[in-house]
């Protein structure tokens, strides 16, 4: 089996593992205090949940608070629906479904360029609270890419 199909299966599945464990820990993590730094991404890992890469290049920052900040705009009207959730390859996919999927909600919570640890912080305001009929997750590419170590994720 090509080896980097099997870390990108080990990453992901320890990711959701490590998000059942991780909620607690996610209203933990510290609030921004200003309206708009709230869908900032955070200067610094302290107080965040999990372990991994971060994203803080300027385009991701401006890319990670437009999407987060217009999805928070919509919210209520994203509730009950089908959420996907990951990087790139999700935010491509785009908003509307409805030709493909008659009749289905969908709430689109792609950001290109991000990570594991990226979704996890984003997880309950992104898609927890909207309280989602399904997710589909799609997410570990950019990981692999920033070098992140699957043994390094907790145990399963």
């Amino acid at each position: 089996m090509n080896s980097h199909f099997v870390r990108l299966f080990r990453l992901s599945v320890c990711f959701l593992a490590f998000v059942t464990l991780s909620l607690s820990a996610q209203d933990k993590a510290p609030a921004a205090t200003p309206s708009n730094a709230r869908w900032q991404i955070p200067a610094t890992d302290d107080g965040l949940p999990g372990s991994g890469p971060i994203r803080r290049a300027d385009w991701f920052r401006k890319l990670w608070s437009e999407r987060r900040a217009a999805w928070a705009a919509r919210a209520e009207q994203d509730q009950g629906g089908l959420v996907l959730l990951g990087d790139s390859i999700t935010q491509g996919w785009g908003e509307d479904f409805s030709a493909a999927f008659p009749g289905v909600k969908i709430a689109n919570r792609g950001i290109s360029g991000d990570t594991s640890r990226g979704v996890l912080i984003r997880l309950k305001e992104d898609v927890l609270d909207l309280k989602p009929a399904a997710v589909v997750l799609l997410i570990g590419t950019n990981d692999l890419e920033d070098q992140a170590d699957p043994k390094a994720s907790p145990p399963i």
